[in-house]
């Protein structure tokens, strides 16, 4: 049972990762509107004061949901490990669904599934059987 509960935690802690991913984005978003997502992401991908604020930025809206039975320092590695490796797979498609509606694509959502039990798995996190 106590490994239920754990792993329960686990995928809501790395769903509100997303969220925080989201939040991340809501602070980039504001001041940038369509024709300046492409300046923003050169290549298709978010690089430079763009990528760091947008992970900062994540990396803090995740850690504020840790679930109070996860170690706090192992959480705040995976919101960073899931923070990076959503800045890595966001496209400029991504973002301009973002910037409109204000969420996360679902193609995004599922490009980050493996990436996000990676993540648990290397912060040490335990995590639901597949």
């Amino acid at each position: 049972m106590r490994n239920l509960i754990i792993a329960v935690a686990v995928i809501a802690g790395l769903v509100l990762a997303g969220i925080g991913v989201k939040y991340g984005w809501d602070l980039l978003r504001r001041p940038v509107i369509d024709a300046g997502i492409d300046a923003h992401m050169p290549n298709g991908k978010m690089d430079g004061p763009t990528r760091e604020n947008f992970i900062k930025s994540s990396i803090a809206a995740c850690a504020a949901q840790r679930p109070a039975s996860m170690d706090e320092e192992k959480f705040k590695q995976a919101c960073a490990c899931v923070s990076e490796k959503t800045a890595d797979l966001l496209t400029t498609e991504d973002a301009k669904i973002m910037s409109e509606t204000g969420k996360l694509p679902e193609s995004l959502l599922a490009r980050m599934q493996a990436p996000m039990k990676q993540c648990a798995k290397e912060a040490g996190l335990p995590h639901p059987a597949q």
